[in-house]
């Protein structure tokens, strides 16, 4: 028999593409899914090539799966992977030889094979084109076509069209890997955010019933001894000792309810530290504050830092703000 015919690099230089073949390269680069683009890539070679049948491997020689599948006249099958060596609708030793060599081989018919695979024997009209995938020096798999119709069915043009197609798709294989590392990273992320607002939220919940419940269950009871304690100074007949005791006891009270209310305001303003924005300044807080050991307290209580901020506490509660009340 004849020798074999060229290999992808021996190809005439004058053999120039077809003209479709820019289209198609657009095509190749504008998929990042890389399902889509497998099956885009696979049937753009086998269209530029006229081809009959096509596979698209994906890896090097030792460690290779035939990723996709294509027969003229139907739709390019991405999935499942199967390893190279137990594939058995394409010769899996003629194209580790591609893999390994890096090299194209091109076949005008089976008995032109200088490999024993039982893929290639007993076919009679049988043209191969086997074309490895390569990047930056490293290859990154390999497309196999055939056409069991014609012998010598792959001329250089058609060699030339599926070169260039098979460098296109050596770029968009990595952008698409690429991407899809990006994309899982981000779902991953987004995820944990998610996960993370989920928890603020309860958390947020929480701390809203717990100041709730503290501002019913303390302040409630609290008001009423104070008002009582005033009750009792005002109309009760009572003696020298009796008016010092309703007084310590409203002092006392009174001041305990600064302190309630005291830590209340301040675990709002620490878990909402963006709803400060365009409250009331109080100018008399600043240095009332760093003198006041109700309000130390108070600041040590709910964990609020020891140094003196121009925001009123209670600026919240009324506009215009009762300085002489609150500070």
């Amino acid at each position: 028999m004849a020798g074999a015919r060229p290999a992808l690099g021996d190809a005439r230089a004058d053999a120039a593409p077809p003209p479709q073949l820019s289209q198609a390269a657009l095509a190749i680069t504008e998929e990042v899914i890389l399902d889509r683009l497998l099956a885009r890539v696979l049937a753009a070679l086998l269209e530029q090539a006229r081809g009959v049948r096509g596979a698209l491997v994906l890896g090097d020689a030792e460690a290779a799966t035939v990723e996709a599948r294509m027969e003229l006249g139907q739709s390019p099958r991405v999935g499942p992977s199967v390893p190279l060596g137990a594939a058995r609708d394409l010769p899996a030793k003629l194209v580790q030889r591609v893999l390994r060599a890096q090299h194209a081989v091109v076949l005008g018919d089976p008995d032109e094979a200088d490999v024993d695979d039982p893929y290639l024997r007993g076919r009679p009209a049988l043209s191969v084109l086997c074309v490895p995938i390569v990047r930056g020096g490293d290859v990154r798999g390999a497309v196999y076509l055939e056409n069991d119709l014609v012998e010598h069915a792959f001329a250089a043009r058609q060699i030339v069209a599926v070169q260039t197609l098979a460098a296109q798709a050596a770029i968009a294989i990595e952008n698409a890997r690429l991407y899809e590392s990006l994309d899982a990273q981000v779902r991953e992320r987004t995820e944990a955010l998610e996960v993370a607002l989920a928890r603020a939220q309860v958390a947020s919940r929480v701390k809203s019933t717990f100041l709730a419940t503290m501002s019913h269950e303390l302040k409630t009871p609290l008001n009423a001894i104070l008002g009582y304690a005033d009750y009792l100074r005002e109309r009760a007949t009572l003696d020298t000792e009796g008016r010092k005791g309703v007084e310590t006891i409203r002092r006392s009270g009174a001041h305990l309810l600064g302190v309630i209310d005291d830590i209340l305001d301040m675990a709002r303003l620490a878990g909402a530290s963006s709803s400060t924005r365009g409250r009331p300044r109080c100018a008399i807080w600043p240095a009332r504050r760093s003198t006041s050991s109700r309000r130390s307290r108070a600041a040590r209580a709910c964990g609020w830092p020891s140094t003196p901020t121009a925001i009123c506490p209670r600026a919240s509660r009324s506009t215009p703000v009762d300085c002489a009340r609150c500070c």
